[in-house]
């Protein structure tokens, strides 16, 4: 198949199921404008005409008016964005972009020259949008702050990437090395950024450099911000790449003896142990900075520590059900378990007493820690045995559904004061869609009304040709009643429940940690319950993240997320979950929190 015909067959099952009447009977006219896109996309002269919408319009089809609605429609399917660029007071261009997923879909065939570009110094940062979800503003203040970090390339790692990896083997890799080569001498740049229908916020770009991307990705682009690290800051740098690299070799070595070890093998790159690291490039990345350090310790490096979560999705949940439960292996006492066990490690234990003595050295954190960390999102059953399936390839499938059956047991006994939290959400969404309703909408503690939008749908086969051969593509469309009203997706619905609210809740803390750290000027790199801001200032951001998690559920927020849809929805809700009496200002004081 070539190239081309495999880019517009993609193209095509993405778009036809967006495309609403009466495009749906044009639908093979569309078609018949994808290979035009392509060979644009692939066009190498970065001010073609062709990257403004109406001239786009007039060359993808002879009438432009078919060409304007394709462009559209690719919109709304999300491959396309169009972006507004004022050129004086009285005119201005539309932009047309590729989105990720369209740029994906080009397996080869050259580098489109209008991805989505990261923003270069003198330039402004677009207001962030939401997509997918309720247009608003009210996020704004916390996304200027979020924006605001400068970045560049990280020229070591650019050059550790091209010596270790086929890149050219992959368009996505080749992508990330030829946009990384075309701004690594740019003094400066920043990352717009955009939020989901749950106030998530991502990085709006599609170049492959991303401080969310892969591991090279973010290792790739390194903040500015630089200070000479003080002792505390050098501590707290060792700390990050002990976490990248996993290595037991040196755990419990002091600090400045690991710091040579790490500054040793930044030097000889050529040595590929790191390579076995669990984050190579992060790892590889921030021990260059430590080699720095030890060759000048009085100049100014840009050693940015991240801050994580400890299981982020469960911190959330107990704090909402005041739940003492498994606080102690979150880091949310004063003192960890006595067992010295996280709550991966707990989980992974319990499993392993009642697995049978062929199976016992199956029972580790690595294994028990995507079950129990996707637990809090609504993780099932299924999901349990396809992750001991993924983790044992080697092992008889059965005997991995049957031992991924007792893990998902194992799991929810041990989380069950927080299931109960979770049962009442769908309970809460079940009689709201009883109403028909079919976008369900909350607010926030901080005012961003998230919401979530399931419909019931219905297959239904197309044909469209495809050089001058047929294709059936199966589409996926609203069901709509006599009256034009939709049908809620119940069961959607109800699964999706737990894990948005708790995404909405830890892009709550996210904004509510930027808004801190704006206020005192401190660039900060965001990655959605994973903070990082400049080594030395480590402590600073540790009681910010704390003050900020007791503010976010000072109150009773399942009441009043209870007393939002009885009213918005005109229903009668059961009575939210009764909360424990685990103290939350607790958390203040606790160290561990996050790590």
């Amino acid at each position: 198949m070539h190239i081309e015909e495999s880019f517009e067959i993609s193209v095509t099952r993405r778009l036809i199921p967006k495309l609403a009447p009466p495009y749906r009977q044009s639908a093979q006219v569309y078609v018949d404008c994808i290979p035009k896109l392509y060979l644009a996309l692939c066009r190498h002269d970065v001010n073609s005409k062709y990257s403004k919408r109406n001239y786009l319009a007039q060359y993808l089809h002879e009438d432009p008016y078919i060409g304007l609605c394709f462009i559209m429609a690719m919109v709304d399917a999300k491959l396309l964005t169009l972006e507004n660029k004022r050129l004086s007071k009285t005119h201005s261009t539309v932009i047309v972009n590729p989105t990720y997923e369209l740029v994906s879909m080009m397996v080869e065939g050259g580098l489109p020259p209008i991805l989505k570009q990261v923003v270069k110094e003198g330039c402004e940062v677009p207001d962030a949008k939401v997509r997918y979800g309720i247009a608003q503003s009210s996020h704004l203040l916390a996304t200027e702050g979020i924006t605001s970090t400068k970045f560049k390339i990280n020229k070591f790692i650019l050059d550790l990437y091209k010596a270790n990896e086929p890149y050219n083997d992959s368009i996505m890799s080749s992508r990330v090395v030829q946009c990384a080569e075309l701004i690594k001498d740019e003094r400066s740049f920043k990352f717009g950024c955009f939020l989901d229908s749950r106030g998530r916020e991502y990085t709006d770009t599609t170049i492959g450099i991303s401080p969310q991307g892969a591991d090279h990705e973010k290792a790739m682009c390194i903040p500015i911000f630089s200070e000479a690290l003080t002792a505390d800051g050098l501590r707290a740098l060792v700390g990050a790449v002990d976490d990248y690299s996993e290595d037991s070799r040196y755990i419990g070595l002091p600090t400045m003896e690991s710091a040579c070890l790490y500054a040793a093998q930044a030097r000889d790159s050529h040595n590929l142990e790191w390579k076995q690291w669990d984050k190579p490039y992060s790892g590889m990345a921030l021990a260059r900075l430590i080699s720095d350090y030890m060759e000048a310790p009085e100049l100014p490096i840009a050693a940015f520590v991240p801050r994580d979560g400890r299981c982020s999705g469960l911190q959330h949940w107990s704090a909402l059900m005041r739940s003492n439960a498994i606080t102690d292996r979150l880091g949310m006492e004063l003192s960890e378990a006595a067992d010295g066990m996280d709550i991966y490690e707990f989980v992974a234990y319990n499993w392993e007493q009642i697995l049978d003595e062929t199976y016992k050295y199956m029972a580790t954190r690595k294994v028990a820690k995507k079950p129990v960390m996707t637990f809090a999102y609504s993780a099932t059953r299924i999901s349990a045995m396809d992750n001991v399936i993924d983790m044992f390839p080697e092992v008889d499938r059965k005997v991995c559904c049957q031992l991924g059956s007792q893990l998902f047991n194992t799991t929810n006994k041990i989380l069950q004061p927080i299931v109960s939290g979770v049962e009442w959400l769908k309970v809460c969404v079940a009689i709201i869609c009883a109403t028909g309703t079919t976008q369900i909408t909350w607010d926030t503690p901080d005012g961003f009304a998230a919401s979530q939008d399931y419909r019931v749908t219905e297959d239904k086969d197309i044909t469209v040709v495809i050089r001058r051969r047929k294709h059936k593509i199966t589409i996926r469309e609203d069901v709509i009643n006599e009256d034009g009203s939709r049908n809620p997706k119940v069961s959607k619905h109800k699964s999706a429940i737990g894990p948005n609210v708790i995404h909405s809740l830890d892009a709550t803390h996210l904004r509510m940690v930027a808004l801190r750290l704006k206020e005192v000027g401190l660039p900060a790199v965001w990655v959605h319950d994973s903070f990082a801001v400049h080594a030395n200032y480590i402590p600073f951001l540790d009681k910010v993240i704390r003050e900020e998690f007791v503010k976010l559920y000072s109150g009773n927020y399942l009441q009043a997320l209870k007393l939002q849809w009885e009213q918005k929805y005109g229903v009668a809700l059961p009575d939210e979950p009764v909360m424990g009496d685990w103290d939350l200002n607790i958390i203040e004081k606790c160290e561990r929190f996050f790590l």
